[in-house]
């Protein structure tokens, strides 16, 4: 669940990304160069790595460690994953969005069974 905060930045980063396109839009109409667009076209990939980066990541991160927590809490210490979910714990603080994506869908069936796919570059 998104805060009050993150959607607020999240809303302001959508809404740049929606002003930069309709922008690029009227470029290229206008026969505007190339590398003009193209800069237009970097501006939008760098609004969106913030929004991925800045509030995706983070949320993601706390619902993987949510996640991993009821799992750590679910296994005494016997069950078959518990060297799996030891290493998890282990790696997580040096994760990349896209390994805490994949974790997060490897372990917690609720989020897979939803079919949630969020792709990450």
């Amino acid at each position: 669940m998104l805060s009050g905060k993150e959607k607020s930045v999240l809303k302001k980063q959508l809404n740049a990304i929606q002003g930069q396109l309709k922008a690029i839009e009227k470029m290229v109409e206008k026969d505007r160069d190339v590398e003009e667009i193209f800069i237009q076209c970097k501006a939008v990939e760098g609004i969106i790595q913030k929004a991925i980066y800045g509030v995706m990541d983070e949320l993601l991160r706390k619902k993987f460690a949510e996640v991993l927590v009821k799992a750590v809490n679910d296994c005494p210490g016997e069950c078959p994953n518990c060297d799996n979910i030891e290493e998890l714990k282990k790696q997580f603080a040096n994760m990349s969005l896209k390994e805490v994506h994949k974790y997060l869908l490897g372990i917690n069936p609720a989020v897979r069974s939803k079919n949630i796919a969020i792709k990450v570059l």
